[in-house]
């Protein structure tokens, strides 16, 4: 079993913590990708420029995008909610059971 799943469920049993949702991680990423073009653009300026064409101009790619980063997001969230409401191995065998 993932250790990751144990020290979850340790969370939740040992303080009650109920995990709201994955968005804290997700906003970290985007906060990064930022950081990346702001660099990589030099200005703030470019970095708007950029993510205006990438998702205004060229709005049906991101559409595309959008699509499986939505259903990404929800299942995290899901996950979340999977674990904070079973066990340990009940959580991780069923887990496994998607990938057949």
């Amino acid at each position: 079993m993932k250790i990751g799943v144990y020290c979850t469920m340790y969370i939740v049993h040992l303080t009650h913590y109920v995990f709201k949702s994955s968005t804290n991680s997700q906003k970290l990423q985007m906060l990064a990708c930022f950081g990346v073009i702001l660099k990589e653009k030099g200005s703030v300026g470019g970095l708007i420029e950029h993510v205006h064409y990438y998702t205004v101009i060229l709005w049906k790619d991101a559409i595309k995008i959008s699509v499986p980063a939505i259903l990404y997001v929800i299942q995290n969230n899901l996950q979340y909610v999977a674990i904070s409401n079973l066990e340990a191995a009940v959580f991780q065998v069923t887990y496994q059971l998607k990938i057949m």
